[in-house]
């Protein structure tokens, strides 16, 4: 529709605006192809420069509702079938994962069947129906949606092309579903290796990988040949029958009893057999550590640029590589070309368990613009990795969070987030899960009071609702140059920068809640500043720790790292210094941003893996042993004041949970949770687990069946 002629005001009124509305319902009407839709030109007559008011109007009035993207029917496609396994749980919708597509969400009226709810032209449910799309295999229900409506979800390609959907009125036996074990999602691999997973109340298993997201190409279609230990099943691969490439995989499960098969979530492998770095010597920090209170340390591996390692190197000092963060075993590490706005950037890849170089991957030029793009990488609570820009004035340029395909190095923008205030903001922090839409984001501003805070709800940032600090540690007035900040729960978090040290706050006063005060004997190089901004703390087993920086290039020995033992609640006058690594330092390079970072990963509840980074310097790797192997404090006598209820697929609190540990009746810990109020137990097996729940400083345990 050419509708230029609104571009004089005597034309822009409501009876042209209803001459416009009925042409596109003509359209709708008599069409041929099923493909009622209308172009216009162009949007500046629409609600633009030239033209207002025809948008409004027919959004009121004849685009009410939602509607997916014409197909590109004419591609050739692959047919899918219906989701499986579709189901409500604490007001979520779920079903299996189907491979790289998306999901359109139908919520039909219970007065309205199922066979009503089909549009009588074009197929498929009416859009009238339609309330959202998701790119995951959940979607949460809005309040006014958990009554009075039952729903539909219906697989999309990336053509658009819509293929049948489920009904949650379906009454469908499934064959119960089995877990991924190993190969970690995402993992490399060099040499043969074993698909594993566990063993589920199935009689047959059918073990599919496909070189394409999409599960439309498959390579490999195996029923038997499998090992069973009576806990989990494996079937051995040859590393010779895989060329190079990013391949998926997942188990269907079969039941005689039952009408339907079910799928496993679906994982990805990658093999290159060009990727291995050559010439490689894995290199030792060779000190000796003592064992404190059973507790054991050891040095899996260290790249550093001091003479005696010489194996690792850096452009420009490592002042275009300010942050890094473990997923997996993998360790990414961010840079960009050079400092200015269009820099190209890319992400370096290592071994976590050999400290190998992986390679580098590019990416997307989408990130690139505004101020400089890539200055740090982080991952969120559920090991999404994401990239954001440094900005040096928040209320002109804003932060924009960035997720990281880590096998493409696409990038989707997933926050935008930007304050009233002028100072600048080198850091943040993520909470929660990119994927779902709904996280939080955290920025010390540079030579401040203010830390600010973005609630992300439905990909939208809220405004800043951050807080004021009202002291701060080493006599400093401000914020420090390059602060981050470090979140310990909802109420409360870490600050560290190049003038203060570490200090844990209260969000809601901005008041010190725990520091080191005027020293520590305990903790003697923390008496004086320290020119970096690094800080960590976990929980593994019943054991607290953190690790922070404790010298800087300036020292005897350049950065090194203190780990100290602490309590749950991080009281830094009750820290014990339990080592400082690497002895001898891991460089002596001045690294004017000032990082010097740690991550960790858990191994159950007995081994917690350390990682260090100094731009500029290195890369190193810990391993602590000897950790508690249960976790478990007695069941007799817990406080109330967190509730714990045990549903049909889910265990939910009374209130957001800090930290919510799931363990079996032998002790040992079967997964760990973040701030979050209802795990999913679908995945686990029948029987009697432990579940312990903290937030803040109340700790409540009990025991919950499984059937």
């Amino acid at each position: 529709h050419s509708i230029s002629a609104l571009g004089s005001s005597e034309n822009n009124n409501t009876e042209y605006w209803s001459n416009y509305a009925q042409q596109i319902q003509y359209s709708r009407e008599y069409t041929k192809n099923a493909a009622p839709g209308a172009v216009f030109y162009s949007v500046s007559y629409l609600n633009g420069g030239n033209a207002t008011g025809l948008g409004d109007y027919l959004l009121k009035n004849k685009f009410q509702h939602l509607s997916l993207t014409p197909a590109i029917d004419w591609k050739a496609k692959h047919s899918y079938g219906k989701v499986t396994n579709l189901r409500i749980s604490s007001n979520t919708l779920l079903w299996d994962n189907a491979g790289y597509v998306k999901y359109a969400i139908y919520a039909i009226p219970d007065g309205v069947t199922d066979a009503k709810a089909q549009s009588s032209t074009a197929g498929g449910i009416l859009a009238d129906y339609l309330i959202g799309i998701s790119y995951t295999n959940s979607y949460a229900l809005a309040s006014k949606y958990r009554s009075g409506y039952h729903f539909a979800v219906s697989i999309v390609d990336y053509f658009s092309n819509e293929f049948a959907p489920r009904f949650t009125t379906e009454t469908v036996n499934y064959a119960p579903a089995t877990t991924l074990i190993s190969p970690n999602n995402g993992e490399r691999l060099f040499t043969d290796f074993t698909l594993q997973w566990e063993k589920a109340d199935a009689e047959t298993y059918r073990l599919e990988i496909y070189s394409d997201k999409n599960l439309a190409h498959q390579v490999y279609s195996v029923s038997s040949g499998f090992s069973d230990d009576n806990t989990a099943v494996s079937y051995s691969a040859l590393y010779e029958d895989f060329s190079n490439g990013v391949y998926y995989w997942r188990v269907i499960t079969g039941k005689d009893a039952c009408e339907e098969v079910s799928s496993s979530d679906i994982f990805s492998f990658v093999i290159n057999k060009n990727e291995i770095e050559e010439g490689y010597i894995k290199k030792r920090d060779m000190a000796t550590y003592d064992d404190v209170n059973g507790l054991k340390l050891e040095n899996r591996w260290e790249r550093s640029v001091k003479e005696n390692f010489g194996n690792i190197s850096f452009d420009a000092a490592g002042e275009l590589n300010k942050g890094f963060c473990v997923v997996n075993d993998t360790i990414y590490v961010c840079g960009r070309a050079s400092n200015n706005s269009a820099a190209k950037c890319y992400i370096d890849k290592y071994d976590a368990a050999t400290g190998a170089y992986f390679g580098r991957m590019n990416l997307s030029p989408d990130i690139s613009g505004g101020t400089y793009p890539c200055n740090d990488i982080i991952k969120d609570d559920a090991g999404h990795i994401l990239v954001y820009n440094y900005s040096m004035r928040m209320k002109s340029y804003p932060v924009k969070l960035y997720m990281i395909d880590k096998i493409t190095g696409a990038a989707s923008l997933v926050a935008t987030c930007t304050t009233a205030k002028t100072n600048r903001a080198d850091y943040c922090k993520v909470i929660g899960d990119v994927l779902t839409g709904n996280f939080t984001v955290y920025a010390a501003l540079t030579q401040s009071n203010i830390v600010a805070k973005w609630n992300v709800v439905n990909g939208v940032a809220t405004e800043d609702t951050g807080t004021t600090l009202t002291q701060f540690t080493s006599n400093a007035a401000k914020i420090g140059a390059a602060p981050r900040v470090f979140p310990v729960n909802d109420t409360e978090f870490v600050m560290n920068s190049r003038t203060t040290v570490p200090a844990l706050y209260n969000f809601a006063t901005g008041a010190i809640v725990s520091t080191f005060g005027n020293g520590s004997a305990a903790i003697p190089s923390l008496t004086s500043n320290i020119a970096t901004n690094g800080f960590a703390s976990f929980v593994c087993g019943e054991n607290a720790f953190a690790i922070f920086p404790a010298t800087d290039y300036d020292g005897t020995d350049g950065y090194t790292f203190n780990i100290v033992q602490t309590s749950r609640d991080l009281d830094f006058d009750n820290m014990t210094l339990l080592w400082t690594i690497p002895k001898e330092g891991l460089g002596a390079v001045n690294n004017s941003n000032n990082n010097a970072l740690i991550d960790y990963e858990l191994s159950g509840s007995d081994t917690a893996k350390i990682y260090l980074y100094v731009p500029g310097n290195g890369l190193a790797s810990y391993r602590i042993t000897g950790l508690s192997s249960t976790g478990i404090i007695p069941v007799t006598a817990p406080t109330d004041d967190i509730v714990i209820n045990s549903h049909s697929n889910s265990i939910t609190f009374s209130t957001m949970a800090d930290d919510a540990w799931i363990y079996d009746i032998s002790g040992q810990l079967v997964s760990h949770h973040r701030f979050t109020s209802c795990i999913m137990t679908s995945t686990l097996s029948r029987g009697v687990y432990i579940v312990k729940v903290r937030t803040g400083r109340t700790v409540t345990v009990r025991k919950i069946m499984i059937r």
